[in-house]
């Protein structure tokens, strides 16, 4: 393999369709958003997003606004070791641990009569690391909130309040959540694996004597066991596997800076579940402190392989500050928007088809949805170790 493969090691993904009539408001979203809609907006989180999400809205070429100071590996022309990408990863991150950002959510999706269509909401991504996350999503004029994502050390949830008559909450546990009830929200992902999507997450840290994989063979002692580091099928992005909550976690590196341009989550077959693209770095303000200087992603593509369906967050006003409780209390958001049934996922178990051995699912429950491609995007390194 010759060359980076130009284009900084991400591929060019969806080219979607431009059309001015995206912004039409979410007036006409409330009145026509069918149910394959709302499992899109779904996708912002759990899949999200939930935001990812973040191409441009004709396609994957947005340039980076004024980005922090990378982090020099020297010319990319041989792998970085495990250690200097996680170390890279935590000081990017050790400033993100509090988000604050104004959202828009522009969701492309198949409608029941096979026409691929797109619809825009607005409203609020609210972060505190490790646990607690809310997106909420609706007609910020009128502050009417139709959609709410959220969790906390021990719940996740999600609000569906698009059609008055028909409002519901999915509300679940982390102890008890499986890929098939996580789907109910719209990707069989774990809730809080949209912080993983959006690039904020750490990786565990180096090893002193590794016993992961250095994949094309050499020597890296500082790879934790069950990691896995390469280069991508281009040539142009350093590759890293760790363990996620119910499959894999793979992060795509600029060998340059080593900043995340793409995260997939994989299944426990090793096949993309869901997976972000991540572009437009922009300066995350610190409240209290300008001389800390966070970057993040503000634009992030959350998409489903084998499916239309693609979620777009744009984050705008990022902010690195205080955040009250109130957004990750479901019984007070439950109180301020009230729906008219509750499903407790919990005591849910998905239906069972014939010859199905519970494969899938860690506990046995059920089985992934179909349309998932097979892994194959990390391979031997044509560099060397």
């Amino acid at each position: 393999m010759s060359g980076r493969g130009g284009g900084g090691g991400v591929p060019r993904l969806c080219r979607l369709g431009h059309s001015r009539g995206i912004a039409r408001g979410v007036v006409e979203l409330t009145q026509s958003l069918p149910r394959s809609a709302r499992l899109a907006l779904k996708a912002a989180t759990v899949v999200a997003l939930t935001g990812g999400l973040a191409l441009a809205l004709v396609g994957c070429s947005s340039p980076e606004t004024a980005a922090d100071q990378p982090v020099v590996i020297g010319q990319p022309t041989r792998l970085p070791t495990y250690a200097q990408v996680a170390q890279a990863q935590s000081a990017r991150v050790a400033d993100l641990q509090r988000v604050w950002a104004s959202t828009t959510a522009i969701v492309t999706y198949q409608d029941q009569d096979g026409q691929v269509r797109t619809e825009q909401a607005e409203g609020y991504l609210q972060i505190v690391q490790p646990s607690r996350v809310a997106l909420s999503l609706g007609k910020q004029i009128t502050s009417e909130v139709y959609f709410y994502l959220g969790a906390n050390q021990e719940q996740y949830w999600w609000l569906d309040r698009l059609d008055p008559n028909r409002s519901i909450g999915y509300v679940g546990t982390h102890a008890m959540a499986t890929p098939a009830r996580a789907a109910k929200f719209g990707a069989p992902v774990h809730p809080l694996d949209l912080l993983d999507l959006l690039g904020i997450t750490a990786l565990p840290e180096a090893a002193e004597v590794g016993r992961g994989t250095l994949v094309g063979g050499g020597s890296d002692q500082t790879i934790p066991e069950g990691a896995r580091v390469g280069w991508s099928p281009d040539g142009g992005s350093v590759v890293v596997d760790v363990a996620g909550r119910f499959g894999t976690r793979r992060m795509w590196f600029d060998p340059a800076s080593l900043k995340p341009r793409r995260v997939e989550m994989l299944d426990e077959r090793g096949r993309v579940a869901v997976y972000s693209v991540l572009t437009r770095d922009v300066l995350v303000s610190v409240r209290g402190d300008s001389r800390r200087r966070p970057f993040m992603a503000s634009e992030v593509e959350v998409m489903i392989p084998g499916t239309p369906t693609s979620v777009r967050l744009r984050l705008d006003r990022l902010e690195n500050r205080e955040i009250r409780n109130a957004p990750f209390d479901l019984d007070g958001l439950l109180r301020a928007y009230p729906v008219e049934r509750i499903e407790d996922l919990d005591e849910w178990e998905p239906p069972r088809r014939e010859g199905d051995q519970g494969a899938g699912e860690p506990d046995g429950g059920g089985v992934l949805p179909e349309r998932r491609v097979p892994d194959r995007r990390l391979r031997a390194s044509p560099r060397g170790g």
